[in-house]
C-alpha cells in the first residue's frame, strides 16, 4: 500500500489535471507523440504524489529546465550520431540506455569565467519494453534531473564541478565520484515513484488517454517494484537504501545539493571516509571488472557497519 496524500478518485484526478495543465503550458511550443505526453503527465504527478506538494515548484521548475526528446525507433548511437555529439565533446551524466537517458552538455564563457549546462531527457522506441518499464527508465532519467536541479554547478579552487544528486563530475580534470553510488540510489528511489504512479490504476480516472495509459499497465500494479538496472551494486546497497534513517537523509541532500548530511550521517556509523570509500568501490564493481570481488566485498562490509 502507497502511503500517499492523493487516496480518493476526486484527488488523484485533480492531481492529473494540473499535472497536464503544468506540462502542457511548459511543452506548449513542442510537438509531441502520445506517448511522450502520457509519460510527461504521469512522471510529474507521481513526483508530486511521492515528493509531496512542498516540493511542487523543484519539480515544476525541473521540467521547465528539462529538453525532453521522443528519438523514435533511433539506436542510441544513431541519435548521437545525428546531433553531432561524440563521448570526447560531451559530458554524459548518465548511461546510454536503450529506453532512455539524461545526459547533460557544459558551455564555458570565457568572458564571464563560468560554465552553464543544459539537460535533456532522450526517449528510445524500442518495441521489446514493457509500458511500465518504457515509464520507470524514463522516471529515473527525471529524477536524475530532478536531484541535479540545485547547486547543479559550484565552484572548486577557482574551477567548477558538476553535481547530479550525489554523482560529481570536476569539470576542469574530467574527474568522476559516486556516479553508480547515485546510479544505485536513484534507481532503488525510482522504483518507490513508480509505485505511486501504479497506485494511479486503483482509482476511477477520467481523463480517457490516461486512463488508457494507465490500464495498459494494470498488470504491474501491486507488485513492489524493485528497481530496474545496476544489478551488480543494487543488492549491495538496498540494505542501506532501506534504513530509514539513511534514506530520509540521503534523499533530502541529493535534492538540496547539500551533500553533507549524508555523508556525516554514514561516517558517524561506519567510520571515517565511508562515504568516499564506499563511492570509490561501487564506482569500481562497474569500472574495474578485475577487482568487482574486492570493490563488492568493501561496500558490503561498509553497509553492514551502518545498518547493524
Amino acid at each position: 500500500m502507497v502511503a500517499s496524500q492523493f487516496c480518493s478518485d476526486e484527488s488523484v484526478n485533480s492531481l492529473l489535471r494540473y499535472s497536464k495543465s503544468v506540462v502542457d503550458n511548459i511543452c506548449a511550443s513542442q510537438n509531441r507523440p502520445k506517448k511522450l505526453r502520457n509519460l510527461q503527465y504521469l512522471i510529474f504527478a507521481g513526483m508530486v504524489s511521492y515528493y509531496g506538494l512542498e516540493h511542487i515548484d523543484e519539480i515544476t521548475r525541473t521540467f521547465r529546465s528539462t529538453k525532453f526528446t521522443w528519438a523514435g525507433g533511433n539506436s542510441t548511437e544513431e541519435f548521437w550520431d545525428k546531433k553531432g555529439i561524440h563521448e570526447e565533446s560531451k559530458k554524459i551524466c548518465a548511461d546510454d540506455d536503450v529506453c532512455a537517458t539524461f545526459y547533460r552538455e557544459f558551455f564555458y564563457n570565457k568572458k564571464r569565467n563560468i560554465y552553464t549546462c543544459t539537460g535533456e531527457v532522450v526517449m528510445f522506441d524500442n518495441a521489446d519494453t514493457s509500458p511500465d518499464n518504457l515509464l520507470e527508465y524514463t522516471t529515473h532519467e527525471v529524477n536524475h534531473a530532478l536531484n541535479g536541479l540545485k547547486r547543479a554547478l559550484t565552484p572548486k579552487d577557482g574551477l567548477f564541478v558538476s553535481r547530479l544528486g550525489l554523482y560529481r563530475f570536476d569539470l576542469s580534470t574530467g574527474e568522476r565520484k559516486g556516479r553508480y553510488f547515485e546510479e544505485t540510489i536513484n534507481t532503488l528511489q525510482t522504483a518507490e515513484i513508480m509505485d505511486h504512479i501504479l497506485a494511479f490504476t486503483d482509482y476511477r480516472i477520467a481523463d480517457p488517454e490516461l486512463r488508457y495509459y494507465l490500464d495498459s499497465m494494470k498488470y504491474a500494479a501491486g507488485k513492489k517494484r524493485m528497481g530496474l538496472g545496476y544489478d551488480e551494486s543494487l543488492n549491495i546497497i538496498r540494505p542501506l537504501y532501506d534504513n530509514e534513517r539513511y534514506k530520509l537523509v540521503a534523499n533530502n541532500s541529493r535534492l538540496s545539493g547539500h551533500l553533507d548530511g549524508m555523508i556525516k550521517e554514514l561516517e558517524n556509523r561506519s567510520g571515517t571516509n565511508a562515504f568516499s570509500r564506499l563511492c570509490e568501490c561501487v564506482d569500481g564493481i562497474y569500472l574495474d571488472p578485475k577487482h568487482a570481488w574486492k570493490n563488492e566485498r568493501e561496500a558490503k562490509s561498509i553497509v553492514k557497519q551502518y545498518v547493524r
